[in-house]
């Protein structure tokens, strides 16, 4: 809480007052019950179905809350499958919260269209967890929601900034854990090549 409340005072009141906006705004545009004060979004990393990986962010009030963002190397899933390991990181997510008796986030964001989040709803229904969930498709920035018409928000939405915002960290987080995995299988390498090494 401490750091989640200095985190507030270094944000400008007006972005602070933006993302509450867009918070609110997504209640509406969603119809939701409540508004979604705490936001978690996934995304996948993989090339060439090596190394994959899904980073976790997560915003309160629509700003970011690092000490809740997570990684996960994918264990389960051979190959590029996005869908799979989608389910994968949301399986483990979510089950480790319900054991823990953890917090739940208000709304989860895939990043991807139907198959993507039909994959994450799946997961959860498995888990026995219920929360609102959404994909976000980058083509055309458009919200997916499964048995529902898309919804597509103004450029200049508040909600919109808010989502995107977390989609793009989402990506960034899971790209960043993806290198150093890389980097560090290439330093491992490059050692396995020195005939003194490991003997």
């Amino acid at each position: 809480v401490a750091r989640q409340n200095a985190l507030a005072l270094r944000t400008p009141a007006a972005e602070r007052e933006r993302a509450r906006s867009g918070v609110r705004e997504l209640r509406e545009r969603l119809g939701l019950s409540a508004p979604p004060r705490t936001i978690e979004a996934i995304d996948v990393s993989c090339i060439s179905g090596t190394h994959a990986v899904a980073g976790l962010v997560c915003a309160a009030d629509g700003l970011p809350r690092p000490e809740r963002y997570r990684r996960f190397r994918i264990k389960t899933v051979e190959g590029s499958d996005d869908p799979r390991m989608m389910a994968e990181a949301v399986s483990r997510r979510y089950s480790r919260l319900k054991e823990e008796g953890g917090a739940f986030p208000d709304l989860l964001i895939v990043d991807g269209g139907i198959t993507q989040l039909r994959a994450a709803m799946q997961a959860l229904e498995k888990t026995g967890v219920k929360l609102p969930v959404i994909g976000l498709a980058k083509q055309h920035e458009e919200i997916v929601r499964d048995g529902q018409p898309p919804v597509f928000l103004p450029r200049d939405s508040s909600a919109l900034r808010v989502i995107t915002a977390l989609r793009d960290e989402a990506h960034r987080f899971a790209i960043a854990y993806h290198r150093k995995l890389r980097a560090q299988r290439i330093r491992e390498s490059a050692l396995d090549e020195i005939p003194t090494i490991g003997r």
